[in-house]
């Protein structure tokens, strides 16, 4: 029984988490049934009454008949404390990765495809592979949550019929093609085109910090952009700095973008993941992204080297920082 091998089972799942720890309850023979009791038993008897005695469980809880209030309450905090720890393997893979290739690129798939120093695969080769492939691959998630990229990559896909776009694949959503059935989410994002005659005439270095209005619920610190004119180019970068105590398990999310003056049009961008420690979150948080400077690991996404439109562009950015209201009303104002 080893809480590891859960871990890392959960990991490598596409749907929700609870949704997955439901299904493992309520069966009597999944994989990871008597790794799940086990953690489940073991859970901390003060933490299970702190949630007994939350208020906000008291009325909102949901009972999942035939169980307890204390088994469900378990579950709970189950949930809550494993996608944290799911967060944290993820990133600290991702960390520590050193091994060349990395997963999933150590596959047969990929034996004769070409990898960049980032571990970016463009996506023309990617369904080139597929079709051949028993096993379906997806694009690195930026949050600890399955759905992180999936309306980002809908905007990516589309922008791969007339453009080399580059991605960078998940080392653990690997799924066999049989039986493969991916939730669907329904949610339209897009952006609306910034104002182009505000980038022209840009002459000195603008920046900005959103704080999150529902700072006390959220898990994000705040969001700086800053706009860099650069002869005939504006430079734009947005990051999503997470809150210090989140460091550990949730990961910024930043965005670069080069656009030409000349042209009106976007002609290179890239999404990441930058990974903090402890001291460099504290760093980070007290000061803007214009002086950051090489602080973090940063863990490339996607990257798009040709002219593309503003608002295919503003697509992209929107959906990479999905439930991010800043960036959205940016976009959308």
């Amino acid at each position: 029984m080893s809480n590891i091998e859960l871990i890392k089972y959960f990991a490598s799942i596409d749907k929700p988490l609870i949704f997955e720890i439901n299904d493992i309850v309520f069966s009597s023979n999944h994989p990871q049934k008597e790794n799940l009791n086990y953690y489940l038993e073991n859970i901390d008897e003060y933490n299970i009454n702190e949630i007994l005695s939350n208020n906000d469980y008291k009325l909102f809880g949901k009972q999942m008949k035939p169980l307890s209030w204390r088994d469900n309450a378990k579950i709970s905090y189950a949930k809550s404390h494993l996608d944290k720890e799911i967060g944290r393997f993820r990133l600290d893979f991702l960390l520590n990765d050193s091994i060349n290739p990395t997963t999933p690129y150590d596959l047969t798939e990929f034996k004769d495809i070409e990898i960049d120093d980032n571990n970016l695969i463009s996506i023309s080769k990617m369904q080139e592979i597929l079709k051949s492939s028993k096993r379906i691959f997806q694009i690195l998630l930026t949050l600890p949550v399955p759905n992180s990229m999936y309306w980002c990559a809908a905007h990516l896909f589309a922008l791969s019929k007339t453009c080399d776009v580059k991605v960078r694949l998940d080392p653990f959503l690997i799924f066999n093609k049989d039986g493969f059935s991916q939730m669907n989410y329904k949610m339209f994002i897009y952006g609306k085109p910034p104002d182009l005659n505000s980038y022209n005439s840009l002459k000195e270095t603008t920046h900005v910090r959103w704080m999150d209005d529902q700072y006390d619920f959220s898990q994000t610190q705040f969001t700086d952009a800053v706009w860099i004119p650069k002869e005939n180019e504006v430079h734009i970068i947005f990051e999503e700095i997470p809150k210090t105590h989140a460091y550990y398990y949730r990961a910024s999310r930043y965005f670069h973008t080069i656009f030409n003056k000349e042209t009106n049009k976007i002609e290179h961008f890239d999404g990441a993941i930058r990974i903090y420690n402890k001291y460099e979150i504290e760093k980070r948080i007290n000061c803007h992204v214009k002086h950051v400077g090489k602080i973090g690991k940063r863990v490339k996404v996607f990257q798009i080297d040709s002219e593309v439109d503003v608002e295919k562009w503003s697509n992209v950015a929107s959906s990479f920082f999905v439930w991010n209201d800043d960036v959205k009303n940016y976009f959308s104002n």
